[in-house]
């Protein structure tokens, strides 16, 4: 079963606005010890300013996941375009052996690159690659 927790959208003056289920966390030195557990990432999806990640993992029905994306906030500016690495950090304590499946939108705002109009976001659970165009 897919629980979807996709953006929601509003409308203001100058049309729609999508609202994210949550920022993306910028941790320099929480980052190489943040645990992934054992999230799978299947599909990530830039939507506007929203990246929508579908994962899994194992739990009994996924309502404890705390579920965060996360980046060190170092950018790759050797590749075309520049490069950030993210991962899903997921902290259950379900010991069910059941795989859920789940959706979230992180908002990527902030992980927009000065001067440049993109950015690759590596996704380390997966090594899935994404585009951000901005």
């Amino acid at each position: 079963m897919l629980f979807a927790l996709s953006c929601k959208t509003e409308t203001e003056d100058d049309g729609p606005v999508v609202k994210c289920d949550q920022t993306t966390l910028i941790d320099q030195s929480g980052y190489p010890s943040a645990p992934i557990g054992n999230a799978t990432v299947s599909q990530a999806v830039v939507s506007g300013n929203c990246l929508k990640i579908s994962y899994s993992s194992s739990g009994c029905d996924g309502s404890s996941w705390q579920v965060q994306l996360m980046t060190d906030g170092t950018v790759d500016l050797s590749t075309i375009p520049a490069t950030r690495k993210l991962k899903l950090v997921l902290l259950s304590q379900e010991t069910c052996t059941a795989v859920i499946n789940k959706e979230k939108s992180f908002d990527i705002s902030n992980l927009q690159v000065s001067g440049a109009q993109s950015v690759a976001l590596n996704i380390e659970n997966n090594g899935q690659v994404v585009v951000y165009q901005y």
